[in-house]
């Protein structure tokens, strides 16, 4: 059994931590067993990605970048989904997933290959040679008629949970989130998608009970309050302090401390 785990660096400050690029890190591969057997195939996380920002259509799923025995791969996993179109390719762009568009979505680009289907996982074997690390974002674009589906950030890091929909309590929510596992330990980052209410002292919470059971009287209990939310709209990134592991928890909360109010929350499922 060989575990995979990528390295991040994150510069944190009071609780925020700026976005972490895949060209930023390097990754390694732990062997947990005490022997492989010759069917046992080593793979290395290069970095992964599910903050997806659309630009003409929405896009939906996580993907990862594996260095594996006979090259390079993109794998989308099997969330992936977006509206059906002619020509519609996965290309790696240099560009900030935030600044390209359909114009520039070639310009210094690696076309990786025509989508193989509209949903569901499927991979691609990158050109020999290719550096995944210097590369920022993942599109999703329609060569033919030079249109740019979405985007999205390639991030380093082993993607753990990640999602789009959220349970308003009190406020609404919305946009993309992820949390995946880096050097430094768990991280949350937001899309540039992500919007709400401002008010004093957010905070974010894991919590063991069910979002839809939670309001903003239990909200607290049992959770790990690990951040204060300082960015309402737009992309932002989080240490989730003092928590190793989500195991027990079930939802992401965002929950105004001072006037003890639950804004909503993310399932973790």
């Amino acid at each position: 059994m060989v575990r995979v785990i990528a390295c991040a660096i994150i510069v944190a400050s009071s609780g925020l931590s700026s976005f972490s690029s895949a060209s930023e890190v390097g990754s390694y591969v732990i062997d947990q067993g005490s022997s492989l057997n010759d069917s046992d195939v080593s793979v290395e996380l290069l970095a992964s990605g599910s903050l997806w920002k659309e630009a003409k259509y929405e896009v939906e799923g996580a993907f990862r970048f594996e260095e594996r025995k006979d090259g390079t791969y993109l794998v989308v996993e099997s969330d992936f989904k977006t509206k059906k179109g002619p020509d519609l390719k996965f290309v790696l762009s240099t560009m900030d997933y935030t600044s390209v568009k359909a114009k520039t979505a070639l310009r210094g680009s690696l076309i990786v290959g025509e989508l193989q289907s509209f949903e569901g996982e499927q991979e691609f074997l990158l050109p020999a040679g290719t550096d995944v690390l210097k590369y920022k974002s993942l599109l999703v674009h329609c060569e033919e008629k030079t249109i740019l589906w979405a985007s999205a950030p390639i991030h380093a890091g082993e993607l753990i949970t990640h999602g789009s929909s959220w349970t308003k309590k009190v406020n609404k929510i919305t946009g993309h989130w992820e949390i995946a596992r880096t050097q430094d330990g768990l991280v949350l980052r937001l899309g540039s998608d992500f919007k709400t209410k401002n008010a004093p002292d957010l905070k974010f919470i894991l919590s063991p009970k069910n979002v839809e059971t939670v309001n903003s009287k239990n909200a607290v209990e049992g959770g790990q309050i690990f951040g204060k939310l300082t960015i309402v709209k737009g992309q932002s990134a989080y240490l989730v302090k003092d928590v190793e592991s989500l195991a027990g928890y079930q939802s992401l909360l965002i929950y105004c401390e001072e006037f003890t109010k639950c804004w909503g929350g993310a399932s973790l499922q």
